[in-house]
């Protein structure tokens, strides 16, 4: 499975480059490097780039990681790393924010690379999820729309219902905060803890 899967790693330290690039490909990853953002980002924006997985360092110069999260515009699955322990929890928090959905901390560890493939069948379940509530939705308004224009009630139409979904408040946001902060002296025992699906 992971010998299909591309990963990009964008890193302007030449040594923390190369040791994640070499991680990734004794797990047999499909591995491009870039020691420039917007090399990365020139790379990115050429059609069928084919790229899976982004993981970029979060400061680098002229443009960090997170710039590079804004500016992709193509979706992929990103992953930020940063070796900056003052700031980490600031910097991960904001790579969330801006679409990351996993955060490492320098140096990388080869057991947290290791399932980083989990996060393209997370993403393809959601996007399957998605098409078929589309789905739903289009035959639920051509139902509607069949129905009035046959001149009948809306009464008799069958309608399919939906799941509902949690909608993201200030106060989950809040709580989600507190847990974090209360589980920060677990981050630096599993690598587990960095992972943040948000798709």
């Amino acid at each position: 499975m992971v010998k299909f899967v591309r990963v990009l790693v964008v890193d302007q330290d030449l040594g923390s480059l190369e040791d994640v690039a070499n991680k990734l490909r004794e797990l047999e990853y499909n591995v491009t490097t870039c020691s420039h953002a917007e090399e990365a980002l020139a790379l990115l924006r050429e059609e069928g780039h084919g790229f899976n997985i982004i993981i970029s360092d979060a400061h680098m110069p002229n443009m960090d990681g997170l710039k590079l999260l804004e500016q992709k515009n193509v979706p992929v699955i990103n992953i930020v790393m940063s070796a900056d322990e003052k700031s980490t929890k600031e910097v991960f928090m904001k790579a969330v924010e801006k679409g990351a959905c996993h955060c490492l901390i320098k140096p990388v560890r080869s057991e947290t690379l290791k399932y980083i493939w989990q996060h393209l069948v997370i993403m393809k379940r959601l996007l399957n999820q998605k098409s078929k509530s589309n789905e739903l939705g289009n035959i639920n308004k051509g139902l509607k729309m069949s129905q009035s224009s046959d001149g009948g009630s809306d009464d008799s139409v069958p309608t399919v219902q939906k799941k509902r979904r949690i909608q993201w408040t200030d106060e989950l946001q809040q709580n989600f905060l507190i847990v974090v902060d209360k589980l920060g002296g677990a981050f630096s025992k599993s690598p587990f803890f960095y992972i943040f699906f948000i798709y």
